[in-house]
């Protein structure tokens, strides 16, 4: 409960959008950046000078310093044309935020590959392809410090993960292959 309190209950930010440095120079990704926190966290950033890419599987109307990555959560297959389009329009990136996912999704529901849809879209795909994106996340590690050095890779998750966890046993063989709800 002290993690559910905690984020029920949160202390006043220290960086805000008030505060927050000029972030020109810099290169993000946002997955899911087109609604909740992926769509304030791009706005912020872009406001900064940032250069924005919004991995999603539809363009909302990304222009300029604010551009789109075609993205599809539940299917592995496609994610390495997603890295290679970002590949070749840069050279680096300084933060990858994983924030795009599905919460609660429908009993026995599956991505493209089989597998159970919340692991498949949550946790397999911003693996792969932050995977994918390693040399450019590593590229930005060996520019000098002069305020552009700090990549950092950042998961977003919900307090649902919390809430929801299971008290009991994992089925791993539901992972593969899930049970439809009766």
């Amino acid at each position: 409960m002290g993690a559910t309190w905690s984020q029920l209950f949160l202390p006043p930010p220290q960086l805000t959008e008030a505060n927050l440095p000029p972030q020109t120079c810099k290169v993000f990704v946002v997955t899911g950046g087109y609604s909740g926190i992926g769509l304030e966290l791009s706005t912020i950033l872009h406001r900064a000078g940032g250069k924005v890419y919004i991995a999603a599987s539809q363009n909302g109307g990304a222009t300029g310093s604010l551009a789109f990555i075609p993205l599809v959560l539940d299917d592995l297959s496609i994610i390495k044309a997603s890295a290679d389009a970002l590949k070749a329009q840069e050279t680096r990136i300084d933060v990858l935020f994983n924030n795009a996912g599905v919460s609660l999704p429908l009993a026995g529901s599956v991505s493209a590959q089989g597998h159970e849809l919340q692991l498949a879209t949550n946790c397999l795909r911003p693996w792969l392809f932050t995977k994918l994106l390693l040399p450019l996340l590593q590229a930005n590690s060996n520019v000098p410090a002069s305020g552009h050095g700090a990549t950092r890779v950042i998961w977003t998750s919900s307090q649902v993960a919390d809430l929801q966890a299971s008290q009991g046993d994992i089925d791993l063989a539901e992972l593969d292959n899930p049970a439809p709800k009766n």
